[in-house]
């Protein structure tokens, strides 16, 4: 595309080859002209489009560190991180044959490792689909397996955190349109740190993030522990504690397997609809619903106290 001079015009033109990056130039906020005397379409930079300002993120809130968070152009997004790091590498490519989607790679020469880099270059070019409206799409396209429950990537909001993780050797996505950035290759350990962690002693952050795991391993051993010692090995109970729990089932008429399993799944619609309901009935719907309906299920004997305790 060659620039055009146009005398006594303040902003810049340029000639495009088609009437589809017209209509793409529009979209992003451009004026497009059609000249008769060529029959070409030409492109002015318009005043742009309007967008939502740069906020504290609601998604990783932060005690320590940069509180800005992306939004949803990518030329903001970008700006935030390289203002930061101005030696940054972006490949910046469309994707979907009819949304014509920007979609940027970051990555720091000499640090990211090019097996990798060439592996979702690789993947990216790709994708055969028609619209790409959010990262979530083209992280279901990249990942290695579709069926396991472990994330395969990992999204944020936060440029400080994105610029650590390129600092460490990987590599960023970032779609134009939505404010969460694609951070891959992903590990484990990746899994369990915020952004509080790189800006805390590192006493102080081994021992939180041992407090995380700690938590996290209690969240998903405890009901299996539980229904195991209950149903299969009760000798291995204490005496005072097996009595305690004996007495408190008494009452209940189902095994501990689906006593278990209608807890999860009652602690499930209730985060559920606290996330899809608005703020103020959220708020009360996960707070009071969960106090009431535990209370109602451990007084109607359909679960135990111990149960209802959990929940």
């Amino acid at each position: 595309m060659e620039k055009l001079a146009v005398p006594d015009c303040p902003f810049p033109f340029r000639s495009l080859e088609t009437a589809q990056e017209a209509i793409e130039a529009v979209l992003y906020g451009n004026v497009a002209i059609y000249s008769r005397a060529d029959q070409k379409w030409h492109q002015a930079s318009g005043t742009g489009m309007e967008q939502r300002s740069v906020q504290e993120s609601e998604n990783e809130s932060t005690l320590r560190g940069p509180r800005d968070a992306f939004v949803e152009s990518l030329s903001t997004n970008l700006s935030l991180v390289r203002r930061r790091y101005p030696e940054l590498k972006v490949d910046i490519r469309q994707i979907g044959r009819r949304t014509k989607t920007k979609v940027a790679l970051l990555y720091i020469n000499g640090i990211v490792n090019p097996v990798i880099l060439d592996e979702v270059k690789t993947r990216l070019s790709t994708m055969e689909i028609d619209g790409v409206l959010d990262s979530g799409t083209v992280e279901q396209w990249i990942e290695d397996s579709w069926y396991t429950p472990f994330p395969q990537t990992q999204y944020s909001e936060n440029p400080a955190r994105v610029l650590h993780m390129l600092l460490e050797g990987r590599i960023a996505i970032m779609v134009d349109g939505t404010p969460f950035v694609l951070i891959v290759p992903v590990t484990f350990s990746m899994l369990f740190q915020v952004p509080d962690d790189y800006y805390e002693r590192w006493m102080i952050g081994s021992a939180i993030r041992l407090v995380r795991i700690f938590g996290a391993s209690i969240a998903l051993i405890l009901p299996s522990l539980y229904i195991a010692l209950i149903s299969y090995h009760p000798g291995m109970i204490p005496t005072q504690l097996a009595l305690t729990i004996s007495s408190a089932r008494a009452e209940v008429p189902f095994p501990s397997l689906m006593e278990a399993f209608f807890m999860e799944v009652t602690l499930e619609m209730l985060r559920e609809a606290g996330l899809r309901l608005p703020k103020i009935m959220g708020q009360t719907i996960g707070i009071v619903g969960g106090l009431v309906i535990g209370q109602a299920a451990v007084e109607a004997g359909i679960v135990s106290p111990v149960q209802g305790a959990r929940s």
